[in-house]
């Protein structure tokens, strides 16, 4: 999780909303919304660190060497 620390804080505002107003309709337990909420919040930060981040960090390398 400490990878994709910054890639969490930058979607769960908004993984939570989309996920809160998706399953809203379903009248779901608090409890379990709130697990829900959090691994989309999880599996999206990943999402965004896999495909963004990373492609940008080799970028980076080749572009400036150490």
């Amino acid at each position: 999780i400490a990878a994709i620390s910054f890639s969490i804080y930058l979607t769960h505002k908004g993984m939570v909303r989309m996920t809160h107003s998706l399953l809203d309709p379903l009248a779901l337990d608090e409890n379990l919304l709130l697990v829900i909420c959090i691994l989309t919040s999880i599996a999206g930060a990943y999402l965004l660190y896999r495909f963004v981040e990373q492609p940008f960090m080799k970028l980076r390398k080749k572009l400036i060497p150490a």
